[in-house]
């Protein structure tokens, strides 16, 4: 067998997930960091990066023009992500893109099309969709062990920390959207959300949004940065059964499966609900890094030509979602219903 060919990837921005990002991408085989863009070099040098430390520049653009390079991974503040990832995909360069991948649908269809054209991989960095739990969960779901999805339920609370110019909505919206695509497999028709603002006029510091799916499912996420402790749980519902996995819980390395269900009776039969309950059943999950995964997916991506699972046309739907979300928001919940969505 021909051995795989390196992929050189350079990396723009070392902010506060950068270096998280960038000594992931030095852990995997075949994968080389040769270049890092950053403005503070002095951030650059007290990183503790394994193996041999790649170039380094505070002009991105030398990353950009660097023919050696394959792929270029982006870990700057979201309100650069639209420039630089078009930047980059001009210069012929497969592209990791921090989420969210822009700030608009409309920025994320023209990226998604830029990448087309120019046969380039796109990838977006929504983590949670390589957490080992979700992963499991989806796969329980589309295995039919819960039968037909009903609904699904997302909470994410802590006792936050807000960022200037940015709502909950659109720190954690990105990861819990795609979490609720993922797992259901079903395509996003209507949003409807309330949120409230009370330090950051404009900017919810609390989220609730429904999301109405194809075939009658619901998926309910619900954010906050005012909360006393943190919580993370992510529910599923079907019509045979039932899924629950709660991160923080102490024994929460695993996925309960609820063997329980209500139906509607035959006329035939006495009362109108049929109510079953046999107990629940431990699911392992697998152990393993999200963002290890993520990395190595981006690279095995270019390499095999495929598209990898969080992709750009994947970004541009949540980025449809967020916005008809942040939408309804403003108009005190209304229903908005998204684009080529059939009633």
């Amino acid at each position: 067998m021909t051995p795989a060919r390196e992929i050189a990837l350079g990396q723009i921005g070392i902010g506060a997930w950068g270096p998280n990002l960038l000594r992931a991408f030095a852990g995997i085989d075949g994968c080389r960091v040769q270049r890092v863009a950053d403005l503070d070099a002095a951030r650059f040098q007290a990183l503790d990066l394994p193996g041999e430390r790649p170039a380094f520049t505070g002009d991105y653009r030398e990353v950009l023009a660097d023919p050696s390079i394959d792929a270029v991974a982006i870990a700057t503040p979201s309100e650069t992500h639209y420039r630089l990832a078009r930047e980059a995909l001009l210069a012929g360069k497969h592209l990791f893109v921090e989420k969210p991948l822009a700030l608009s649908s409309r920025d994320g269809r023209r990226l998604l099309e830029l990448a087309r054209k120019r046969r380039r991989t796109l990838m977006v960095g929504h983590l949670l969709m390589y957490h080992p739990a979700v992963m499991a969960m989806a796969a329980l779901v589309r295995g039919g062990r819960i039968g037909r999805i009903r609904h699904l339920g997302i909470r994410r609370r802590a006792f936050g920390r807000l960022q200037a110019g940015c709502s909950v909505l659109w720190d954690l919206g990105p990861h819990d959207v795609s979490i609720a695509l993922m797992v259901t497999g079903l395509r996003p028709v209507a949003v409807s959300s309330l949120g409230r603002d009370f330090l950051q006029p404009g900017l919810p510091e609390i989220s609730y949004t429904a999301l109405s799916l194809a075939g009658g499912a619901l998926a309910h996420i619900e954010e906050s940065w005012m909360a006393p402790a943190r919580e993370r749980q992510l529910l599923a519902v079907g019509d045979t059964g039932m899924l629950l996995f709660d991160e923080l819980a102490a024994d929460g390395a695993h996925l309960t499966l609820f063997n329980k269900s209500i139906q509607v009776r035959p006329r035939s039969s006495a009362g109108r609900f049929e109510y079953r309950d046999e107990g629940s059943t431990r699911i392992a999950v697998p152990g393993g890094q999200p963002l290890a995964a993520e990395c190595r997916e981006f690279v095995d991506s270019i390499r095999r030509r495929r598209a990898p699972r969080a992709g750009g046309a994947n970004a541009v739907t949540i980025l449809e979602v967020l916005e008809a979300a942040e939408k309804s928001q403003r108009a005190g919940g209304r229903e908005i219903r998204l684009k080529g969505a059939s009633r």
